[in-house]
């Protein structure tokens, strides 16, 4: 997604701009200095937004273990043959499965994840796709990435900033969305912390779909 999709979904919502319309270029940049203050002030503690970076693989060796220094991995990966075909498969509970097979193990560690494949898989590459928190000052053409229930909250909250933008009043369903959005959002992104965390299995699924 572009920071100017998420800018343009908000505006949406209080209806300054119409479905298949585009903000001018100037109210975009309001709206994305407005997207970038408010979320400077979340991320104090975490990241809400993230930027997608591939991380490849090399199988020749495979059967051995990767450590592999990610945050945060989406949920799909992508298994690259010698023919240059691609197979994309889903990670299900740190174990991605191909015609009922496991390829494909992980397990989170302290410094992040360790990648288990086995022998004779019969790909050449492994390729990941790791999130990070991305660079600010976000620019309207910078691909984004974040969970569901992060877009639905942050697109409900940069829309409330931007009805005194535009001396708009924030109607009882807007609010209405917004607690709950938000009340979701941090109900999602709250964790334990632990002083020494265990090397245990952890579920990936929360990064999102290989898009």
């Amino acid at each position: 997604m572009k920071v100017r999709e998420l800018v343009h979904a908000s505006a949406r919502i209080l209806g300054v701009v119409a479905s298949g319309e585009n903000m001018p270029d100037h109210e975009i940049n309001d709206a994305i200095s407005a997207l970038n203050m408010m979320l400077r002030q979340w991320s104090s503690s975490r990241d809400y937004v993230y930027a997608a970076e591939e991380i490849e693989l090399d199988l020749s060796q495979a059967g051995n273990v990767f450590d592999v220094d990610a945050k945060l991995l989406m949920k799909q990966i992508k298994l690259k043959y010698a023919d240059d075909q691609e197979c994309f498969i889903d990670v299900e509970r740190d174990i991605a499965y191909l015609n009922g097979v496991p390829v494909v193990i992980f397990s989170k560690g302290i410094a992040g994840y360790e990648v288990k494949v086995p022998k004779h898989i019969g790909a050449k590459k492994l390729i990941l796709r790791s999130l990070k928190a991305p660079s600010f000052p976000l620019k309207p053409l910078d691909d984004i990435e974040m969970p569901d229930v992060n877009f639905r909250a942050i697109k409900y909250a940069l829309a409330v900033e931007l009805a005194s933008e535009y001396q708009m009043a924030v109607t009882a369903d807007i609010n209405r969305n917004y607690t709950q959005a938000m009340r979701i959002m941090k109900r999602v992104n709250t964790t334990s912390v632990r002083a020494k965390p265990e090397r245990t299995l952890m579920s990936i699924s929360y990064g999102g779909r290989y898009d």
